[in-house]
């Protein structure tokens, strides 16, 4: 390891991605603070050649440290890497992505070090099917914001769950006693209100930074199953702690808005099998009844009318007619009242 200061520690959970894991590391490791970029690789059980790419790579960097681990998941490789992080940020990155130019993490450093961030947020592009596409976030540049206030003024779009889009302060982190919630699918989601809600300093950057790649196998495309489920419930819980926790109105209504959009996924999760909606059926119905008004609970019922009725119809024009359109419309405007 050398002896420079480590301003950022690099965490990229690795999990069979032979095919990419080459440029997410020469992305980083091309970065003009690459001597002051402390690189962690958690392999997380590849049965392809990634460690064997990891190893050769660890030969040219010494500030590089590999941790092998049977499979378990990207949240505990994550929480693997933080514990052994020694630089002032942290960075979370993921093993088929990548970083799009050479100073990308000199400025973001540099941003969060001069005032002292808790969190800095920024702009990402889509890979899919070899044609890039931008995701902006709509806010004030370099305002600083703590992270109730960041939370509580996002309009939809605006602050986003994956951890591979923030700089993160590390002292911050182990302030709050910060790790990701392994087992579960989504545990990005589930983090967002735990990672957020007791910064101090939390900012925004104008900058396009990182380059997410779509693959057919990724966990948003794979097959629902009982343990989507499962997750769903546990983000719901997290949601719902927070909300009696908190007294803030405009707070109080953005988790109130998670809340929702996450109860229409259980629903939607739960539809899938008969059993599933004998299982959870109750579970689902505490939340509702606990955390919606009569109008949020009138809008929600039409959603699951809708879903119930079109979700496995094989009319072709069921499947196009989107009945919940006016019900979307009327949630975004009372959502925020």
């Amino acid at each position: 390891m050398s002896n420079k200061e480590i301003f950022i520690s690099v965490v990229i959970p690795v999990y069979n991605s032979e095919l990419y894991i080459d440029e997410c590391l020469q992305s980083i490791l091309k970065q003009t603070i690459v001597e002051n970029i402390e690189l962690i690789c958690v392999n997380d059980g590849s049965s392809d050649s990634s460690l064997d790419i990891l190893n050769m790579y660890k030969t040219k960097f010494p500030n590089m440290t590999i941790i092998d681990q049977k499979n378990s998941g990207a949240p505990t490789a994550r929480n693997n890497g933080l514990r052994v992080a020694t630089g002032e940020y942290v960075y979370f990155i993921d093993s088929d992505d990548y970083i799009i130019n050479d100073n990308c993490l000199n400025e973001l450093y540099n941003v969060a070090k001069k005032a002292s961030l808790d969190i800095l947020n920024f702009n990402h592009l889509i890979l899919k099917n070899n044609s890039l596409k931008k995701v902006s976030i709509k806010r004030e540049n370099n305002k600083i914001y703590t992270g109730k206030e960041y939370v509580s003024t996002a309009e939809k779009g605006n602050i986003t769950n994956p951890p591979w889009d923030k700089l993160l302060k590390r002292s911050y982190l182990k302030e709050i006693n910060f790790s990701y919630t392994s087992g579960i699918i989504h545990d990005d989601a589930e983090a967002l209100l735990r990672l957020f809600y007791n910064a101090k300093k939390v900012s925004f950057i104008d900058k396009f930074v990182y380059v997410y790649r779509i693959r057919a196998n990724s966990i948003t495309n794979s097959e629902k199953t009982e343990k989507g489920i499962i997750s769903t419930k546990k983000i719901l819980e997290t949601y719902t702690y927070y909300y009696d926790l908190e007294n803030d109105k405009g707070v109080k209504r953005f988790i109130k808005s998670l809340i929702f959009n996450r109860l229409v996924s259980y629903y939607d999760l739960i539809l899938g099998k008969e059993e599933f909606i004998n299982k959870y059926l109750d579970n689902y119905e505490s939340f509702k009844s606990s955390y919606l008004n009569k109008l949020e609970k009138y809008f929600i019922e039409n959603e699951e009318k809708y879903l119930t009725k079109y979700k496995n119809s094989k009319n072709k024009l069921a499947k196009k007619i989107n009945l919940n359109y006016l019900i979307r419309r009327f949630r975004k405007k009372y959502l925020r009242n």
